[in-house]
């Protein structure tokens, strides 16, 4: 045992005798022999009082009564077909809602502009470097070396200033946005 080890199990062995010495305290009374109750002990046990009081005056409430008011509660029969409203409440009301690339069909061909304007419209807000590991922050999520988005668009390289997208033979790199 080195001594730097020494001095920590010793200390350790001080702070154990230390903390058994104040649990002993505590549990025998802590020294509260002939002291004067504090306003807050006095608040409490009015606040306490009180609260019994409340207990006693809600136990005068008469069940039967009550379960009688929520049966006679009127029902309204309602056909949502019949009052369907005129737009998805989703939808936003202002903008292009189908703003942004559309999600290809299976065996659908996605042209080379299409997809290079889907990566050109992320925003890539932050990169976490590590050689082995690294990840990015693009469009407020982070995001790691394979990650696959709409389009069949992949991460397949980060760097510390930019970040590269691929599908199929389209490469398209996007530098990490100065704010």
């Amino acid at each position: 045992m080195n001594p730097e080890q020494r001095k920590q199990a010793i200390m350790l062995a001080v702070l154990g005798v230390a903390l058994a010495g104040v649990l002993v305290w505590q549990l025998r009374g802590g020294g509260s022999e002939g002291k004067q109750p504090t306003r807050r002990s006095e608040s409490s046990r009015k606040a306490s009082e009180a609260t019994g009081e409340l207990a006693i005056r809600m136990a005068d409430v008469n069940i039967e009564e009550l379960v009688a008011r929520v049966r006679e509660r009127v029902y309204v029969d309602f056909a949502y077909e019949e009052h369907r409203l005129p737009r998805d409440p989703m939808r936003p009301l202002v903008g292009d809602a189908a703003a942004g690339p559309m999600l290809p069909q299976i065996g659908e061909k996605i042209s080379r502009e299409a997809v290079i304007k889907a990566v050109q419209d992320k925003v890539v807000s932050g990169i976490v470097w590590d050689e082995r590991d690294p990840c990015a922050i693009i469009d407020n999520e982070v995001v790691f070396r394979g990650q696959q988005f709409p389009l069949g668009i992949v991460l397949v390289d980060i760097q510390p200033d930019h970040v590269t997208f691929q599908r199929g033979d389209v490469v398209v790199s996007v530098g990490l946005k100065e704010w």
